[in-house]
């Protein structure tokens, strides 16, 4: 008898592996397309969609046999990351069918996010049908899990009140870094930052939201740090150069 096809979500995310190896299973979004391009080359495969950010790495795929399908998509990752199979095993999540709607639910509406209720991982699955579109890997079934999980995660927004108080890794730093500072010294303390990429970016904006103006920056580079003194320019930003 012909074995049904099943939605599947194969992963890892900050809740079951280091950071370590999420760093060597990362996919930039310039490759999300080659990736599911990839991906539906597997023999059990039909459709596939690829989520990877900082804190997690999910694959999406209509799997025309559960047990073939996965073993092809661990393959995969093993391939991509150079981390064997067995090593992988030992911090993969994998959810079938109604299992893997909910999960994707559940991270679009911000209750799986190491912030809950965070609103960029919202944005970032929006992103995941924008480019699995335009790459035709994104099928009926996963693009409709997505969308559907798009607006799930948008009512949660609207109609509860998850998004009060911090709502991102950064905002959450900030506010307990504002917790520790005396008051009186709130606005005349000189904050530094270690890092100006897209979090250390968030982080600055965050403290001069709060009324924090004397920033010191440390990066390795001088470019991204007066990029953001540019757009920030009424916040005073020193630069400390990292020699890492």
């Amino acid at each position: 008898m012909k074995e049904r096809s099943s939605i599947a979500v194969i992963g890892l995310s900050v809740h079951t592996a280091p950071v370590e190896m999420r760093e060597k299973l990362a996919i930039p979004e310039a490759q999300w397309s080659r990736a599911i391009g990839e991906l539906c080359n597997l023999n059990h495969i039909e459709e596939a969609a690829v989520l990877s950010t900082c804190n997690r790495m999910e694959i999406y795929v209509v799997a025309l046999s559960w047990h073939r399908g996965i073993r092809e998509v661990m393959e995969w990752m093993s391939k991509t990351s150079g981390i064997p199979v067995s090593e992988l095993r030992e911090h993969l999540f994998m959810l079938r069918d109604s299992d893997a709607t909910r999960h994707l639910f559940e991270v679009s509406a911000g209750l799986d996010s190491l912030v809950l209720g965070e609103g960029q991982i919202l944005a970032q699955v929006k992103q995941v049908v924008r480019v699995g579109q335009d790459s035709g890997g994104l099928g009926k079934n996963i693009d409709r899990l997505f969308k559907d999980a798009i607006t799930a995660g948008k009512r949660v927004r609207s109609e509860t009140n998850i998004s009060s108080g911090a709502v991102s890794v950064s905002s959450a730093a900030v506010e307990l870094a504002l917790m520790k500072l005396p008051k009186a010294h709130f606005l005349s303390a000189r904050m530094l930052v270690i890092g100006a990429g897209k979090m250390g970016k968030l982080v600055i904006k965050h403290l001069s939201s709060k009324g924090c103006k004397r920033i010191v920056v440390v990066n390795r580079s001088a470019e991204k740090v007066e990029a953001i003194r540019e757009e920030l320019k009424d916040v005073e930003i020193i630069t400390s150069l990292s020699m890492r």
